[in-house]
């Protein structure tokens, strides 16, 4: 089966989100679904302490169906978006779906991590039935952004997809 997350959103307090991987506002870990207009609000740090995948809305969002969707959705965090690992993202850490459309991330600090990070998400990759998986009309604005070894940039640290009209 898959789960879908729709139509909700949380709200974080001083106590932000610490894991030891897969960190996220709204969800560690999301496989297998959708998540539509849906948010998290974070008013302090989303941290992997020793391991992978963070981000404001979700550690990590994959699905197995050439269908997977994430659409009019969005994090804002006003502190840190952290990995010890790789797969930092304001939004998402490392995503496998179809298509992500009208979402953005608003990371007031910091997006850090060693590997894969990006201001939107650490990376974008195709999975199985997921062929060219397509960011479209999406945005990123963070502070500043750093890895200490590879693949990191503005929108996207790492990309087997498409970017389109995004920034």
């Amino acid at each position: 089966t898959t789960a879908s997350i729709r139509n909700s959103s949380v709200a974080l307090g001083a106590g932000g989100v610490s894991a030891t991987s897969m960190a996220g506002g709204l969800a560690g870990y999301s496989f297998g679904g959708d998540i539509m207009n849906s948010y998290a609000t974070v008013s302090t740090n989303v941290t992997a302490t020793a391991g992978n995948n963070a981000g404001g809305l979700a550690g990590q969002f994959g699905s197995t169906s050439a269908v997977g969707l994430m659409y009019g959705s969005y994090a804002t965090v006003a502190g840190n978006v952290s990995v010890t690992g790789s797969y930092a993202g304001g939004l998402v850490g490392q995503l496998s779906v179809k298509q992500v459309i009208k979402s953005y991330a608003v990371v007031a600090w910091q997006i850090s991590g060693t590997n894969y990070v990006g201001g939107l998400a650490g990376a974008l990759f195709t999975s199985g039935p997921v062929p060219d998986p397509t960011v479209s009309r999406s945005y990123s604005n963070f502070g500043s952004i750093s890895s200490t070894g590879l693949r990191i940039g503005g929108l996207v640290g790492y990309s087997e997809g498409n970017l389109d009209n995004s920034y």
